[in-house]
């Protein structure tokens, strides 16, 4: 590796600037340019025994047929399971004048219920939110947007499918690159292989240098980009004045490699964005198709120090002809990273449609065994206006996930 004029310029100012050890946050990346996406399948498996089925139904039971005897017999029961296999993918490309983004999942079910005679039964479902946001020149926080929302709970029905446009308000910003430059300080001072801690400034001149990932990957391909990625962060930490001229070496280029690529860095945002849009519905299994509709939508990121991650996403939806037709769906996530491998998961899912509220909250562990493979440990409470018995579902599973991206 060898160091550029670009480098030589910028170090004339870079070293120039006081060091401000730990002073920048996350919050201060505001640079809108990114690209990036990551994808995951997940799958988990829940089984109970004929005895525990009985067990949770004659709980279900009044207090009064119980002591009358009236427990269900365990004839009535078998073994049950449920086995869940879900993917998710998301990829958003924002630069200053638009960004856009793809989110979308598919959720393959298999399962047996615990009434002596019931048989397996297998479902899929799936959905997709597409957004095209193109902001205003003369404003760069109001844009115009066109969205795509597809949903499909039932192969036995149609699917829901909603156009829509509309405006908005604010942006949420992408910072794991100034996430992932202040993990790759903090292991390359544990090493000794920096001079010194470098100010806000550097460190968000090296997230630049990290975020331009996707650039080099395109340019390049999966094989050889890493070369010339690693060559711009080794020259922006040179021209800084953090390590000598000779480069990283050896030891140095090992822990670029751990950090930014073998190590798993969840995706860190900030910002506000709010969207209002009138939308059009093409396909319903209710029998709405060509209802129009307001829509209603907010995602919220926050993230405390360099660990905690909070984001909130809220979504309101009601047709404009049938006003006693509402869908309201609020997901709250906030996690925590207790350590480099292991990371403190809290969810919080509520929905309202028509008036039927559910509401799930669930806590758990996520434990990285390598960049791609994770183990999920989680307990959940659940309870809906649906159900047949009053009172909290609870819930412990475990999962395993795989990282595509």
């Amino acid at each position: 590796m060898r160091l550029s004029c670009r480098a030589v310029v910028s170090a004339l100012w870079l070293v120039a600037l006081p060091t401000q050890l730990l002073a920048i946050s996350l919050d201060d990346y505001v640079d809108p340019n990114s690209q990036w996406e990551e994808a995951f399948v997940t799958g988990q498996f829940v089984a109970n025994n004929t005895a525990y089925n009985a067990e949770i139904a004659n709980q279900a039971q009044s207090q009064a047929a119980i002591d009358s005897g009236g427990t269900l017999p365990l004839s009535d029961f078998q073994n049950s399971f449920d086995l869940t296999i879900n993917a998710n993918y998301r990829r958003v490309l924002s630069t200053l004048p638009l960004v856009w983004s793809v989110e979308a999942s598919a959720t393959g079910t298999v399962s047996r219920g615990n009434q002596r005679g019931d048989s397996s039964t297998d479902n899929i479902a799936s959905q997709a939110i597409a957004n095209y946001d193109n902001y205003l020149e003369r404003n760069p926080n109001q844009f115009w947007f066109t969205g795509l929302e597809y949903r499909d709970d039932s192969p036995g029905s149609d699917p829901f499918a909603n156009v829509q446009a509309g405006v908005g308000y604010g942006r949420v910003i992408n910072a794991t690159s100034l996430a992932k430059a202040l993990r790759l300080v903090e292991e390359l001072s544990r090493y000794n292989l920096i001079t010194f801690y470098p100010s806000d400034v550097v460190l968000l001149h090296l997230a630049q240098s990290i975020n331009r990932e996707e650039e080099y990957r395109a340019r390049l391909g999966d094989d050889g980009y890493r070369e010339a990625w690693f060559d711009e962060i080794e020259e922006t930490l040179i021209g800084a004045g953090l390590i000598g001229g000779k480069g990283l070496g050896a030891l140095g280029v090992i822990k670029v490699d751990e950090v930014l690529v073998r190590e798993n860095i969840n995706t860190r945002e900030h910002g506000f964005v709010a969207r209002v849009g009138i939308g059009y519905v093409v396909s319903d299994p209710v029998g709405n198709a060509g209802d129009q509709a307001i829509n209603l939508t907010m995602r919220y990121a926050k993230p405390f120090g360099n660990r905690g991650q909070l984001i909130e996403d809220a979504r309101f939806s009601r047709s404009l002809e049938q006003h006693d037709s509402g869908v309201f769906r609020n997901q709250l996530t906030y996690t925590f990273e207790l350590s480099d491998t292991v990371d403190w998961v809290n969810n919080w899912q509520h929905t309202a449609i028509d008036g039927v509220r559910d509401d799930t909250l669930a806590s758990g562990f996520v434990y990285d065994i390598s960049n791609t493979f994770e183990i999920n440990i989680a307990l959940s409470v659940s309870r809906s206006d649906a159900d047949a018995v009053a009172g909290l579902k609870g819930r412990l599973s475990t999962a395993l996930r795989y990282r595509l991206r």
